[in-house]
């Protein structure tokens, strides 16, 4: 159902105000898990980065023809081996270019990843029901929320934030092509789904 005029000047005089409350929910998430930059490689890391050295000598491009578990040195076999998340793999790669073996930047990445939630969430939020502050509340408690412990914390679960995050583009550009014409929101919709899926693709449940 069309949303009335005087709902699209409402929403652009809180424009200042809107961005100010999502960027600072944002900026708490991001503080609170900031002391994981401290942690190190433990479990699933040391087969997808540390112990990986497949990873330090491949290219961007062959990640896109290989499973998300390659690893010459680990004995992988069956579901282990056929999982594809090859964005996942780029952005360690990425990480692995940047950082060495040093965990604290593949944290760093996590950390401001999840920052990157947490905006989105209080953006999608903004746009189904139009309340800044209920909206900044709600993706802060998202990103705060004891399940984003393991994710946040966790390197090899940067798999679920980048699935998240876009998937949450997808859905905001699905929300916000309902009332505004153009080229843009369906595209951005299709290309941000298809990046969620390349990054876990139990996204596919969500099309």
């Amino acid at each position: 159902m069309p949303k009335p005029e005087t709902d699209g000047g409402a929403r652009r005089g809180c424009g200042a105000n809107r961005w100010l409350v999502f960027s600072g929910a944002a900026l708490v998430a991001l503080l609170i898990y900031l002391p994981t930059v401290k942690y190190g490689f433990v479990w699933d890391d040391n087969e997808l980065i540390s112990g990986n050295p497949f990873l330090a000598r491949t290219n961007p491009f062959q990640l896109f023809t290989l499973g998300f578990w390659n690893n010459p040195q680990a004995a992988l076999s069956g579901d282990e081996a056929t999982y594809y998340r090859p964005l996942a793999n780029l952005s360690l790669y990425v990480d692995r270019k940047l950082w060495g073996l040093r965990p604290a930047g593949y944290h760093v990445v996590n950390v401001i990843l999840n920052a990157a939630v947490v905006f989105l969430v209080s953006l999608l939020l903004w746009e189904l029901f139009g309340s800044v502050r209920l909206a900044g509340l709600g993706g802060l408690l998202v990103g705060i929320h004891p399940a984003m412990n393991c994710v946040v914390a966790f390197i090899a679960n940067r798999t679920y934030l980048l699935a998240v995050l876009f998937l949450l583009l997808s859905a905001y550009a699905l929300a916000r092509g309902a009332r505004s014409r153009g080229r843009l929101w369906p595209a951005l919709f299709g290309g941000s789904l298809c990046l969620s899926v390349l990054a876990l693709e139990a996204s596919l449940v969500f099309a």
